[in-house]
């Protein structure tokens, strides 16, 4: 039933597309949704190719992901969900945002570690880019809304209220 469904909702465009993947034919045989979610999925976000166009891709994705902000009548909880599924547009284009070797390095530091093992370094990464991303999700968020919360939340983690 939601594969019918899935099938109706694409424009022509899509619908050509989809059908000349590789996998079509398994997809329409066992009416299998997820991987048709995940072969319209690969062509809205790259056009068909992981490989085609990526360096546009990954700055289109940045320049989306950077541009999103909560709108007034918007929940928090909806807003979360579209800056989540940008960030997972950014990962899936291997876009390293937040990620750098500097960063680990005052991670760690903060932590009080000064000889890490690899294991350690690679965690200190995994946590910046969380930390990152929560930063910068604050900052998008509605300020109107939210500032007091978002102002001493940041404040907690002692960040100044503008870079310079």
């Amino acid at each position: 039933m939601l594969y019918a469904v899935l099938m109706s909702l694409y424009d022509s465009n899509m619908e050509e597309n989809v059908k000349a993947h590789q996998d079509y034919s398994e997809i329409k045989c066992n009416r299998n949704t997820v991987k048709l979610l995940q072969v319209i999925k690969q062509y809205m976000y790259s056009n068909g190719s992981e490989e085609l166009h990526i360096i546009h891709n990954q700055v289109m994705s940045t320049i989306s992901l950077f541009w999103i902000r909560q709108e007034r009548v918007q929940s928090a909880q909806s807003f979360r969900d579209q800056f989540t599924a940008m960030r997972q547009v950014c990962e899936q284009l291997s876009l390293t945002i937040g990620q750098s070797e500097q960063v680990a390095k005052a991670v760690l530091k903060r932590e009080v570690v000064t000889k890490p093992t690899t294991e350690q370094f690679k965690q200190a990464k995994e946590e910046a880019v969380e930390e990152f991303y929560a930063i910068l999700f604050l900052y998008m968020a509605n300020r109107q809304k939210y500032g007091k919360i978002i102002e001493d939340m940041l404040q907690e983690k002692d960040i100044p209220k503008k870079c310079k």
